[in-house]
This record gives structure tokens, sequence and C-alpha cells, in this order.
């Protein structure tokens, strides 16, 4: 059994949804700016843009929920992941989560050019 703290796991939880948040914000952007640029809104995009909106929101809460659960559990309670992170079809996130080095920061992989974003 491979344990890691569970202070480590929620802080990699935490910089995984702010990523997630950041991506959705981009996202937003960029359908709003392709939607202003075909001829306005309508009704269905406005809709859209605030289900994306509401989305980066509710990331940014639990990212913000799980840094708080965080910081109010006990530091040497260890956790074994492997059965919760079995069923991530993601292998990237699932080996950042199990990981016990503590939390990746996921914007500065991505800039580095060692985060994989396809895999073909």
């Amino acid at each position: 059994m491979s344990s890691t703290s569970l202070t480590s796991v929620l802080k990699q939880l935490n910089a995984e949804l702010r990523h997630l948040a950041d991506a959705v914000s981009s996202v937003e952007q960029t359908v709003a700016g392709i939607s202003s640029r075909s001829g306005g809104y309508n009704g269905h995009m406005v809709s859209d843009l605030q289900r994306i909106d509401s989305i980066g929101q509710t990331l940014l809460a639990l990212a913000d929920f799980s840094d708080r659960l965080s910081d109010l559990v006990p530091g040497e309670l260890q956790v074994d992941v492997n059965t919760a992170v079995s069923s991530l079809l993601l292998s990237d996130v699932a080996s950042r989560l199990r990981s016990s080095t503590g939390y990746v920061d996921l914007a500065a992989a991505a800039a580095s050019g060692e985060m994989e974003i396809f895999d073909f």
C-alpha cells in the first residue's frame, strides 16, 4: 500500500480544480469572441455562456472547499489513494493525485512543455 498525506491529495485536488477553472474561463472568452464576431448573441448563446461561467465558478468554489478542508485535516493523516484514482480515466490526473511528493503546479508544467494535452 502506497500512502499519501490527505493534505497533499487535497492540495493537488485544489490545483486541478483551479487549473480547470482557468481553462473554462479561457473557453468562455473564446466562445464569447466567436459569438460576437458571428453576428451577435442569441438566447441560446447567452444561456450557454452563462452555463460556462457557472461551471467555472463552481470549480473555483470546489477548489476553495478542498483548500480549506486541507487546512482542517491532521497533517499526519495518510490515505491510500490507489483505489480512488483507479477509476480515473485520465492517467496524468490520477498520477498527480497519487503523488506523495506534494502538489504539482499545473500552470508551470504547461508552460514548461511537460504537460501532455492530447494523447494520440
